[in-house]
């Protein structure tokens, strides 16, 4: 999330475009806040575009902007104008334009986020049973298909709480920004709430969502996520600790295949030594590559 937040060159590009659809945030928002965050200014023509409607990239429920978000998201950037010190992070208004409250946002978000996985999760659920399990299928067809509508849900509920807590977070922070404090402590409190690592802090959290999901699942979604994650990590401590340039050179070190190879190695490794802790697809699909471990 740190890697999408604020250093996308660290991601793949697919991966960044699918985590934006996903997060059913504007992008414009997006954008906002990596400025805010990177430079300490508002993106004022950015900010009043997004505020009178002009972009909609988002494909939420309800998803017109609210007059009193616009009012909000114009308001910032008459400040912005006026040279007033902005806090360094979108507002709740350009996250969630389209509703007031932060709350209900994040109870929608469920919603909307797992709606928009609910096909290819449905696939990723029903497809195996067509395919390997038609027996069954035969056999039990009700309890069959429930399984997978219930599987279905549950991964996509997953997806829709990981979205809901992470936005919530950043609403929190905001609440956190605004509080009343004594003078003495308030600069240094307010500089801890926009503080980098509290970015790290949201992604760690997010992953609660992992209890939502399927036991048995939670390792391959580790497997599929961990190696994305090392290489984020490995760009960000070349660029900011060892000075390195960040961008692959031709005949420079290739960490996307060494985590790549990394990631299979621990495939099949489980395959070899317990294969029951991977999914029967991924056991069905190695078998048919690999045979017999």
């Amino acid at each position: 999330m740190y890697g999408f937040l604020l250093r996308p060159d660290t991601i793949p590009k697919s991966y960044e475009t699918w985590i934006q659809k996903a997060s059913v945030v504007p992008d414009a928002a997006v954008q906002i806040n990596r400025q805010l965050v990177h430079d300490g200014t508002l993106n004022i023509s950015l900010q009043k575009k997004l505020a009178r409607g002009f972009t909609k990239p988002w494909s939420g429920t309800g998803s017109i902007v609210t007059e009193e978000n616009k009012m909000d998201m114009l308001q910032q950037a008459a400040k912005a104008i006026a040279g007033e010190t902005m806090p360094h992070m979108a507002s709740c208004a350009a996250i969630h334009p389209h509703r007031n409250h932060c709350i209900p946002t994040g109870i929608w978000r469920v919603y909307e986020s797992g709606k928009w996985m609910a096909p290819m999760y449905g696939a990723l659920h029903f497809v195996p049973i067509l395919l390997f399990r038609r027996k069954r299928l035969m056999k039990e067809p009700f309890k069959t298909l429930m399984t997978a509508l219930w599987g279905t849900l549950r991964s996509s509920a997953f997806l829709g709480v990981y979205v809901a807590i992470y936005q919530s977070y950043i609403c929190f922070l905001h609440f956190l920004y605004r509080l009343p404090l004594d003078p003495s402590i308030a600069p240094a409190f307010k500089r801890f709430i926009l503080s980098k690592p509290l970015w790290w802090l949201g992604g760690i959290l997010s992953g609660m969502s992992l209890f939502v999901e399927d036991a048995r699942r939670r390792p391959e979604l580790a497997m599929y996520v961990l190696p994305k994650g090392l290489e984020s990590g490995w760009k960000l401590l070349r660029g900011e600790v060892f000075g390195i340039p960040t961008q692959r050179k031709k005949r420079g070190w290739k960490s996307d295949v060494a985590l790549s190879a990394a990631g299979m190695a621990m495939v099949m490794s489980t395959y070899q030594d317990s294969p029951d802790h991977l999914s029967s697809l991924v056991r069905r699909l190695l078998y048919q590559f690999v045979g017999t471990n």
